[in-house]
């Protein structure tokens, strides 16, 4: 399978790329329907889940938890594993993009524009927008989880969707940075099964 990661990098760029010139117009669209308090609660809520301290360290340590429930500890060690190594590495590696292209935020006071280098997470961190952290981390959980047992990384990977549309209600992201969160995501967790298959 050494075509997948260059289908994903394809995919990934292409559908950003044309999703990129539409940000403005499906940001507002996704942020005025529905437009309901029930559905600001639950944007919150996810935004909070996508979090790598909720989305792979509490999902890791239920998985681990489940090793010793179920009885089949290997089994639930080693998705607890991969989900762990996955949103991290998804995590790490949305911050050389984010600071290199530091591009403004929804929130920020202009239209998304591109500021080159950004480091400090302080004081520009409404330049980190592209890509998202919250969709690569999650996403990167999931990828991993879903190559391993495909029911659990299923519910992983709608969590994933549900977070990055979260993330664009939250005004948080543009619709583009989601995207490819998501591919890094998918390209981490890819990385980390590969690299762990063999002890599963």
């Amino acid at each position: 399978m050494p075509a997948f990661p260059i289908l994903v990098l394809l995919i990934t760029g292409v559908g950003g790329l044309v999703v990129y010139e539409f940000d403005h117009t499906l940001l507002q669209f996704i942020q005025n329907n529905p437009k309901s308090q029930t559905a600001q609660d639950l944007a919150e809520f996810l935004s909070a889940y996508g979090r790598l301290e909720w989305s792979t360290l509490f999902v890791s340590i239920i998985l681990a938890c489940c090793a010793f429930i179920f009885g089949e500890r290997k089994k639930y060690l080693n998705l607890a594993k991969l989900c762990l190594l996955g949103g991290l590495l998804a995590g790490i590696s949305v911050w050389p993009p984010k600071t290199f292209i530091g591009r403004e935020r929804p929130r920020g006071e202009g239209a998304g524009e591109i500021s080159f280098f950004k480091f400090n997470p302080q004081t520009d961190s409404v330049y980190f927008s592209l890509p998202s952290g919250h969709a690569a981390s999650t996403m990167g959980t999931a990828t991993a989880v879903f190559l391993a047992a495909p029911i659990s990384g299923t519910i992983l990977i709608s969590m994933s969707v549900l977070t990055g549309w979260s993330r664009i209600k939250m005004n948080e992201h543009w619709p583009s940075d989601v995207i490819a969160g998501w591919g890094l995501g998918v390209l981490s967790g890819f990385w980390v099964f590969k690299k762990f298959k063999k002890r599963i």
